[in-house]
């Protein structure tokens, strides 16, 4: 019976001491924010800074350097991609949905209205937002991407 007392109060100081600390995990992302992308597809990896306003989203391809300057401008209806002189626009519907910069920015639209996990593009995702910046998103099998300098706008 002595013992009782002795583990109620062990208890009641691991789940306090835990939740004093603990990183708020349930913000939602603002509304406009800039962070850089360490993208990983199956095997294949680059970098990217993403910008999201309320005009969509500016993405801009920075490694490695065979895609480097590569820029995507995704709204509701489109999606353009440029490189160089050259610019191809497209219908959301004509886009592969498996295209890893495009799953990004809906995940992370999606982060917008506190909607951290889910399915998209028929594949089951999952991102982690702690102190309301993104820290990673798993998506599928082999598709990943660790977030860095991140910045509310």
């Amino acid at each position: 019976m002595k013992r009782t007392p002795f583990i109620a109060a062990a208890a009641c100081i691991l789940l306090c001491s835990c939740g004093t600390n603990s990183p708020k995990s349930d913000e939602p992302l603002p509304e406009a924010f800039s962070v850089t992308a360490e993208i990983t597809d199956c095997g294949y990896s680059c970098t990217a800074d993403m910008t999201r306003s309320s005009e969509g989203w500016d993405i801009v391809m920075t490694g490695p350097e065979t895609v480097e300057g590569v820029s995507f401008h995704i709204t509701g209806e489109n999606m353009t991609v440029r490189s160089g002189d050259l610019s191809f626009t497209a219908a959301h519907e004509d886009i592969p949905q498996a295209s890893p910069v495009r799953l990004a920015a809906a995940v992370l639209d999606r982060c917008v209205k506190k909607r951290t996990e889910g399915e998209l593009y028929g594949q089951h995702y999952a991102a982690e937002i702690t102190d309301g910046k993104p820290v990673q998103l798993v998506a599928g099998t082999e598709y990943s991407i660790k977030f860095k300098d991140f910045s509310a706008k």
